[in-house]
């Protein structure tokens, strides 16, 4: 759907320095590499780059809508361009996105949580993608950059967006909401993380709720009902709730679980089998989060139960590589002490008659609780039935040494400082049956120890 000049001068109070009030645009940009010529360039100020610096090349390229910063010099002369200053281009984005939202009539889903956030989404959008034309974030496009550009990709046959609300701020979550006026809002749990900014699971369980706080129109929660965090706030909410849940009976309860090697089977509400292609019992609450809100949609059990047979998650979610008779699990995507928790189970879970070796990585955004929780781990490790434990990154360190003094043998513990050096190790100890699991936030570049040992294992 496209939108007038006029419309948008009003949503971003932005003043036209060329062009004609009455053109239209539908599709918008940030990045000058990948920008079509029919769509508008918003010039924006990044981490590492600085749009400004690159609407010289986005005109060469046959863009002739610019947004861009008042006060602020252009070098290139953009002729025959439509041209709007704002005081402020994240905030211009993000209007014109809330203007895109309110455009479409359509049914907005958000999702938050400190794990399990890009999963659910994936596996509701698949879910309700085979009844519903449905639009969703790629990945991680999770926060005031990537949310925004998402709902500016709205079009007229989009019957449903849904949408992944990442935080690290107390305010994070209510400000995306403010631009995607979700109806329905699901949290999958919440454990400690990020407690460099937000201090304590108090100010976590506040922030996240933001989303079911702001809720528009129907104002549908879809909550986990075996999360403590979470139950002490369900009495708080005044629309519709829908619970999910293992422990506690909920609307949606997961029953008759099998955990195998290669998939999970349990029962919904001891009637409907579902079978997920993954590993990792936390998966379940995952499937449960999606399988509320597809039945919340109308969507049949046959259709959800096709769909999981069929789900994959996205890269570094557990994801399961098989070289050399050797079973690689990556799922460093992200890492927070209870989701290394939840890894460290998965890995015992899956090599009772296997040798399992474990790579934990630094668990970043925990502040003053780091060297703490840290220590947690390596004494999980060490109580655990883990054969190995390598540790990689300056927090690490604490993981280790806790391990040691838990219990665990020198001779199967070992601390490295890069990739390489983990990749060296494992492979000398590395036998085929074995399992590897590897886990740590992002930014530890967990997917370099892959590429590593995979060289290693072919030449």
């Amino acid at each position: 759907m496209k939108v007038d000049i006029n419309s948008i001068l009003k949503a971003t109070k932005g003043e036209l320095i060329s062009g004609d009030k009455k053109q239209t645009i539908g599709d918008f940009g940030i990045d000058s590499r990948t920008i079509k010529p029919h769509e508008a360039f918003i010039a924006i100020k990044g981490e590492r780059y600085d749009g400004y610096d690159f609407i010289e090349q986005a005109y060469k390229k046959g863009v002739r809508f610019f947004i861009t910063k008042k006060y602020k010099r252009i070098k290139p002369k953009l002729e025959n361009s439509v041209l709007i200053r704002v005081e402020n281009t994240r905030e211009a984005l993000a209007q014109i996105a809330h203007l895109m939202r309110k455009l479409h009539g359509i049914p907005v889903i958000g999702i938050t949580g400190s794990n399990g956030k890009t999963t659910t989404k994936d596996m509701a959008a698949a879910i309700l993608g085979s009844k519903y034309n449905v639009l969703r974030n790629i990945g991680t496009q999770n926060n005031e950059i990537g949310l925004p550009l998402t709902l500016l990709k709205l079009k007229k046959q989009h019957n449903i967006a849904i949408l992944e609300m990442g935080m690290n701020h107390p305010g994070e979550i209510k400000k995306l909401n403010s631009i995607a006026s979700a109806n329905v809002g699901i949290i999958t749990c919440i454990h400690p993380a990020h407690l460099k900014y937000l201090k304590n699971i108090e100010n976590i369980a506040k922030t996240k709720w933001e989303l079911i706080r702001t809720l528009k129109a129907e104002k549908i929660a879809i909550l986990n009902n075996d999360d403590e965090n979470i139950k002490k706030m369900i009495s708080k909410f005044k629309g519709r709730l829908i619970t999910f849940g293992i422990k506690n009976k909920s609307d949606f309860t997961a029953t008759n679980i099998k955990l195998k090697r290669k998939k999970i089977i349990f029962k919904v509400n001891r009637k409907h089998e579902i079978i997920l292609n993954l590993i990792g019992e936390f998966n379940i609450y995952n499937a449960l989060a999606a399988i509320s809100v597809s039945r919340l949609f109308n969507v049949s059990y046959d259709k959800i139960k096709n769909n999981f047979l069929h789900f994959r998650t996205s890269p570094m979610r557990m994801k399961q590589i098989r070289i050399n008779g050797i079973n690689l699990i990556n799922d460093g995507y992200n890492a927070n002490p209870k989701s290394l928790m939840l890894a460290i189970d998965t890995l015992s879970n899956l090599t009772k008659r296997s040798r399992s070796i474990i790579v934990c990585c630094d668990m970043l955004e925990l502040g003053k609780f780091s060297k703490d929780l840290h220590a947690e781990i390596g004494c999980r490790v060490a109580q655990a039935d883990i054969d190995y434990l390598i540790t990689m990154g300056k927090d690490a360190r604490w993981t280790y040494k806790a391990a040691l003094e838990n219990g665990m043998d020198k001779n199967r513990t070992r601390h490295t400082t890069s990739p390489e050096e983990v990749a060296s190790i494992l492979r000398n100890i590395a036998k085929p049956g074995d399992t590897i699991l590897l886990k740590g936030s992002r930014l530890m570049k967990t997917e370099e120890i892959v590429k590593c040992f995979m060289n290693y294992c072919t030449h």
